[in-house]
């Protein structure tokens, strides 16, 4: 089972020009689920497309 490639190609954008944004920022800008983010994020984490930088709360997204 594979996401949205355009749903991760909007994620990594919307990282890149806002780094520190939230999951929650991020579903309500794109219209998805909080869950669907948190799957997104772990797939491109674990594709080593994005990283946490810095704590949970105050920390930025680096997009590789």
């Amino acid at each position: 089972y594979a996401l949205d490639d355009s749903l991760e190609a909007k994620v990594l954008l919307l990282m890149r020009s806002h780094p520190q944004i939230t999951q929650t920022e991020l579903a309500e800008r794109l219209k998805v689920s909080r869950a669907t983010i948190q799957r997104s994020i772990k797939s491109l984490t674990d594709e080593n497309k994005i990283a946490r930088s810095g704590g949970k709360r105050f920390g930025t997204w680096e997009v590789f």
